[in-house]
C-alpha cells in the first residue's frame, strides 16, 4: 500500500514540521492551522487508500 504509506509519511512530515515551527518561531498561528489543515487531508487521504475508496477526483470528495 504505497499510498497509504506515503500519505502516512505525509502526516508525520507535517505534525514534525508543525512542532518546530512551533517551538522555533511563535506566534504564527495562521501557518498552524494551514499545516493542520493538510494533516487532516492527509489522513482522510489514508482513509480513502486503507479503505479503497479514493475518490476519482478531488471534487467527489
Amino acid at each position: 500500500m504505497v499510498e497509504l504509506d506515503e500519505h502516512l509519511k505525509a502526516v508525520v512530515h507535517n505534525k514534525d514540521f508543525l512542532d518546530y515551527v512551533e517551538d522555533k518561531m511563535p506566534p504564527f498561528e495562521d501557518w498552524g492551522v494551514t499545516v493542520l489543515f493538510y494533516i487532516a487531508l492527509h489522513c482522510l487521504q489514508a482513509y480513502f487508500a486503507k479503505e479503497k475508496k479514493h475518490p476519482p477526483t478531488h471534487h467527489n470528495i
